[in-house]
């Protein structure tokens, strides 16, 4: 479960994580939250922390994750529409998906690609994978 709240940033400090997103193809959210949780990681670095927190974890994380190429592919589409494009790559290196296990896979890429496909989009499932893949419309 992700929670939303507002923050007051300086303009000078929102146009700073803007250029740092802009720079690694995130959006301003995955930086912002990148950076708190780089924050916390680093804070906990040398806490012991059982398996069962580690999944824990992972799980909370790959809510994120999902919620992230949920906008990703939406953004892609209406940039590459607004270019006169019918095909619109969604690139996953950044997200490390090779990191996941088949199950984790599974549950974070499959109800996007079902949305996608929901709304009309053409996704080939056999092209996705945990470099990216294609969307047709």
């Amino acid at each position: 479960m992700s929670l939303q709240f507002k923050v007051r940033l300086t303009e000078e400090l929102h146009e700073k994580l803007k250029n740092y997103a802009d720079a690694k193809g995130n959006s301003l959210n995955t930086e912002i939250l990148q950076r708190l949780a780089d924050s916390v990681v680093e804070d906990e670095k040398y806490e012991p922390i059982s398996a069962d927190s580690a999944k824990q974890k992972a799980a909370d994380s790959r809510q994120l994750v999902l919620e992230d190429i949920r906008r990703l592919c939406y953004f892609e589409i209406n940039r590459v529409a607004q270019l006169g494009g019918q095909h619109a790559h969604i690139s996953l290196k950044k997200y490390e998906l090779y990191s996941y296990t088949d199950e984790a896979w599974e549950e974070a890429i499959t109800p996007i690609v079902k949305e996608l496909k929901d709304k009309g989009f053409d996704v080939n499932e056999n092209d996705v994978s945990e470099d990216g893949f294609g969307i047709r419309f």
